[in-house]
């Protein structure tokens, strides 16, 4: 018999942290393209994406397509600049 110790969730979302330093404006205005079709797209409203200064943080469905680290490798940005968590 297994035995989990911890947290567990049953979410079909994670929150999520984007570094926006270190990517160009034309790499910035992709990611707000991306957050603009996603937030047409998720109907069970599990999205929602804020922007500072310097990130870009919030929650995301796992069902998205394409999902942020797919959009992140399209437009050559380095996806270890995306910390995610439950």
């Amino acid at each position: 018999m297994k035995i989990r110790s911890g947290f567990v969730s049953n979410s079909s979302s994670s929150s999520f942290v984007l570094d926006k330093r270190g990517m160009s404006k034309e790499q910035i205005r992709a990611i707000k393209k991306w957050v603009h079709e996603v937030a047409n797209k998720d109907v069970q409203g599990e999205t929602y994406v804020s922007e500072s200064k310097k990130h870009f943080f919030g929650k995301m469905s796992y069902h998205l397509n394409p999902c942020l680290a797919e959009a992140m490798k399209e437009n050559d940005i380095d996806v270890s600049a995306l910390d995610e968590g439950d």
